[in-house]
C-alpha cells in the first residue's frame, strides 16, 4: 500500500461530522423528493438524446455577457452536501451502454469562501472526489471531500486559516503576514488516479492525498511507501504501455530553490518505483510547470517565459496587494523553451542526450500527448511528402534572433475526414527489441507535441468572484489571453520548433486515448467554446474531436483549415462544459477476458492497452470507445454527466445523465475497469439520493 500515515482522531469535532437533527434531515429529504419529481419532468420535456443547435442570432461580439458569466461563477460556486446514490432510470436521457463496466473519478474544488473578509481564489477551493459508477447500464454516484489537514481545521473552525498561491495576505484575513513563509494549504484538488489498489487526490504543490475508493474516506497524506522525497507531487501524470503490454505511471515534481530541478518518477502496475530522474531548469529560478508530455524516449517540459516578478513582489506582495501567483509574469519578448529530457532505462543509463529548443513565447497548462518520429518511419510512411508545405507560424533555431509569433490563418472549415474505421492512415512502429534501440535512436529525427499554447497570460486576470461581480469582465473575451491547440514539431536534426495552429475556437482539457500516450495518434478531444473567430471567444460550451495525421506539419502539409478534422457538439445556452476523458469501449468483464485471450503479440498489446484502470482491456481503433464529460446547466442549477460514442461526438451524446442538485466545476479525471458501486438494489426509491452529510459553509 501507499499509505505512509492514517489520519488519527482529530480532537475537534468537525460540523460535517455531526448527523443533522431529524427534523432537518425530514426536511431536506422533502426538498429532495420535490426537486427530483422536477428533474423527472425536465428529463422527459427535453426528450431523448435532444441535439441543441449552435446559436445564430446573435453577432460574434455579444456571445459573452455579463449574464453568461453570472452563470459561469454559478457554476464555480459550492456544493455542501455529500451523496451516495444510484441514478435512476428517468434522470437518464438515451441509454448507458451496457458494456461500459467501471468507475470515472473526477476531481475538483468543491468548497469555496463566501465570506468577503477572506481573498481566496476558486482555483484555491477544497478538493472534492466525485465517483461515477458504472454496472450492467445503471450508473452510482457518490462525493467526498478530500479530508486535508487545512480542510478539517477550517471546518472546525467555520472560516479560512491558510494561505494558497492566490492568496492576497494572510489566510485568516489579516494583511499582516510573514510574505517569506511559502507555506500553503494542499487543497488536493487537480487531478486524481487510481494506481495499484489505492486512490490518489493530486495537487501539485503538495503530497498526495490517498483516499479509500469504496468509501472516499480519507486514508492519510502519503509519499507511496517513502520513495517520493520532495515536498510535492505534480497533479498530472502519464500512463504508457510498455513493449510487453504492461503500464507505467510516470509523474513528477517541481522543486523550487536556488535552482527549479524536476524530478520524474516511473512507477509499475504494483506501485513499485522502478526509475527516477532528477534534471534542472538551466538558468530558471521560479517558474510554473503544470504539465508534461511523454514520448518513448523523453520527458518533454514546455517552460513559458514566465518568471518572479522581484519589483512586484516587494511592492505589492508583501503588503498584501497581490498574491504570489500573480508575482510570476509573462515575458512576451521572451522565447519558450522545449525540454526533452531523456528517460532512463531500467538499468539507470540514459540512451539519449537531453536538448532543450526554442520556440516564439507563448506558455502552456495543458498538453495532449507527444511522440517520437524517425527516419526510416517517415520513408516507410507511403503518403509522405518531400516537401511541407503548411503553414508554419514559427521557426526558431538555439539562439535565434528571430521572434515571429502567432498569427491566424484563414476562416475554419471542416477538411480532412478520418478514414473509414477511425484510425490513422500511419501506423507507428512496434515497440523495438533491445537490438533494434540502436539502430532507432540513431534514426530518431523528430518529436511533436500537441499542446493548448496562451498566446500571454496574466496570472491576475484569473479572477471569477464568487460572491459578487467584481472581475466579470466582458472585454477579457475580446482579443484577450487565450489558447490554441499547436502542435509543435520539434525537429532534433536542425535543432528547430516548428509551430501549427491547429484551430481557430478556443479549447481547453485536451486528451487522447490514453493508450497512445507516447506514441503517435489521431484523435484528440477538448471543451471548446462556440464562438470559433480569430479575436472573439467565450467560456467552454461544446465538446469537441480533432482529428489529423500524426505526420501533418512534419513530411506532410498542415493547414488547420484544410488538414484537420473537427466536430463540435453544443451543450446548451447556458449548459457550460468541462473536461472530456476517452473510454475504451469494452470494459465489462466478459469483453476484458475475451480481449485477453485474443492477444497473441506485444505490438497488438502495444496498440490496444486501455487507459490507466486496466492492462487487459482492448480497442480495435483509436477512437473505438466513449466519451465521458461532466457538465452544468446554469438554468437548472443542476450538472450531470455526458457519454458520447467517440468516432462522432458531433451526433450528441448517446446518454445524458441528469444529477437532481448542484454540480461544481472539476479540473481533472480518470478512469479505472474496477466498479466500486455498491452491492445490493440499485434503484431504491426516490428519496434514495438524499445527502449522507452536510458541510460547514466558510
Amino acid at each position: 500500500m501507499f499509505v505512509q500515515t492514517k489520519l488519527q482522531a482529530r480532537g475537534a469535532v468537525l460540523h460535517s461530522s455531526k448527523p443533522l437533527p431529524a427534523t432537518t434531515w425530514q426536511a431536506t429529504r422533502q426538498r429532495h423528493s420535490q426537486a427530483a419529481r422536477v428533474l423527472q419532468k425536465d428529463v422527459q420535456a427535453a426528450g431523448s438524446a435532444q441535439e441543441f443547435k449552435l446559436p445564430t442570432m446573435l453577432p460574434k461580439q455579444n456571445i459573452v455577457t455579463v449574464d453568461m458569466l453570472r452563470d459561469v461563477r454559478k457554476l464555480l460556486g459550492s456544493l455542501y452536501y455529500e451523496y451516495d446514490y444510484w441514478v435512476q432510470d428517468d434522470w437518464i436521457e438515451g441509454e448507458i451502454p451496457k458494456e461500459l463496466h467501471g468507475t470515472y473519478f473526477r476531481n475538483g474544488p468543491g468548497l469555496q469562501v463566501t465570506n468577503k473578509n477572506y481573498s481566496r481564489h476558486p482555483f484555491d477551493g477544497d478538493g472534492m472526489i466525485c465517483r461515477f459508477s458504472f454496472r450492467d447500464g445503471k450508473l452510482h454516484f457518490k462525493n467526498k471531500f478530500v479530508h486535508t489537514k487545512g480542510f478539517l481545521a477550517e471546518q472546525a473552525a467555520g472560516r479560512p486559516l491558510y494561505r494558497s498561491a492566490f492568496t492576497k495576505g494572510s489566510g485568516n484575513g489579516s494583511p499582516f503576514f510573514n510574505p517569506f513563509n511559502m507555506e500553503m494549504k494542499n487543497v488536493a484538488n487537480t487531478g486524481v488516479l487510481y494506481w495499484a489498489g489505492q486512490l490518489l487526490a493530486l495537487w501539485e504543490s503538495g503530497l498526495p492525498y490517498a483516499l479509500d475508493p469504496y468509501t472516499l474516506e480519507t486514508l492519510g497524506e502519503t509519499r507511496l511507501n517513502g520513495v517520493i522525497e520532495t515536498a510535492a507531487l505534480g497533479a498530472h501524470y502519464r500512463i504508457t504501455t510498455q513493449p510487453d503490454g504492461s503500464r507505467r505511471w510516470i509523474t513528477f515534481a517541481l522543486c523550487s530553490g536556488t535552482l527549479c530541478n524536476l524530478v520524474f518518477s516511473e512507477f509499475n502496475e504494483t506501485g513499485q518505483l522502478i526509475t527516477s530522474h532528477t534534471y534542472s531548469l538551466p538558468g530558471t529560478v521560479a517558474t510554473i510547470i503544470h504539465d508534461f508530455a511523454v514520448t518513448e524516449h523523453y520527458y518533454v517540459v514546455v517552460e513559458g517565459p514566465v518568471g518572479l516578478h522581484l519589483g512586484k513582489f516587494m511592492r505589492e506582495y508583501i503588503f498584501s496587494k497581490c498574491s504570489i501567483a500573480e508575482c510570476l509574469v509573462f515575458d512576451k519578448q521572451g522565447k519558450t523553451r522545449v525540454h526533452l529530457i531523456p528517460r532512463p532505462s531500467t538499468k539507470g543509463h540514459l540512451p539519449v542526450q537531453s536538448n532543450v529548443l526554442e520556440a516564439p513565447p507563448f506558455f502552456s497548462f495543458h498538453h495532449a500527448n507527444a511522440y517520437e518520429l524517425t527516419d526510416a518511419q517517415l520513408t516507410a510512411s507511403a503518403d509522405s511528402s518531400s516537401n511541407n508545405t503548411g503553414s508554419q507560424l514559427g521557426s526558431h533555431s538555439n539562439g535565434s534572433s528571430n521572434s515571429s509569433g502567432f498569427n491566424s490563418a484563414g476562416i475554419y472549415s471542416n477538411g480532412l475526414a478520418p478514414s473509414s474505421n477511425g484510425s490513422s492512415r500511419f501506423s507507428p512502429s512496434s515497440p523495438a527489441s533491445s537490438n533494434q534501440q540502436g539502430a532507432a535512436l540513431d534514426q530518431l529525427r523528430y518529436v511533436v507535441v500537441d499542446t493548448l499554447a496562451w498566446s500571454h497570460i496574466d496570472f491576475g486576470n484569473f479572477n471569477y468572484d464568487v460572491m459578487d461581480d467584481n472581475g466579470l469582465d466582458v472585454d477579457y473575451y475580446r482579443g484577450g489571453a487565450r489558447t490554441h491547440l499547436t502542435r509543435l514539431v520539434c525537429d532534433l536534426q536542425s535543432g528547430t520548433v516548428m509551430t501549427h495552429k491547429l484551430a481557430r475556437r478556443t479549447l481547453e482539457f485536451p486528451s487522447v486515448n490514453w493508450a497512445h500516450h507516447g506514441q503517435p495518434h489521431t484523435h484528440m478531444y477538448a471543451g471548446g467554446d462556440v464562438v470559433d473567430d480569430d479575436v472573439y471567444w467565450a467560456p467552454l460550451q461544446a465538446y469537441c474531436k480533432l482529428s489529423l495525421d500524426p505526420l501533418a506539419g512534419v513530411s506532410k502539409p498542415l493547414d488547420y483549415t484544410r488538414h484537420v478534422n473537427l466536430q463540435a457538439w453544443f451543450a446548451g445556452e447556458r449548459c457550460f462544459a468541462l473536461e472530456p476523458i476517452f473510454v475504451p469501449r469494452n470494459t465489462s468483464p466478459a469483453a476484458i477476458m475475451a480481449g485477453a485471450n485474443g492477444a497473441n503479440s506485444a505490438a497488438a498489446d502495444a496498440s490496444s492497452i486501455a487507459s490507466n484502470g486496466s492492462s487487459k482491456s482492448r480497442t480495435a481503433t483509436e477512437d473505438d470507445g466513449w466519451v465521458l464529460a461532466t457538465f452544468y446547466d446554469a438554468e437548472k442549477g443542476k450538472g450531470g454527466l455526458l457519454i458520447f460514442d467517440a468516432a462522432d461526438v458531433a451526433k450528441g451524446p448517446v446518454a445524458r445523465v441528469w444529477l437532481p442538485h448542484h454540480l461544481p466545476s472539476g479540473l481533472h479525471g480518470s478512469w479505472c475497469d474496477t466498479c466500486f458501486a455498491p452491492d445490493g438494489d440499485e434503484i431504491s426509491g426516490e428519496s434514495s439520493w438524499a445527502p449522507v452529510n452536510k458541510i460547514r459553509p466558510l
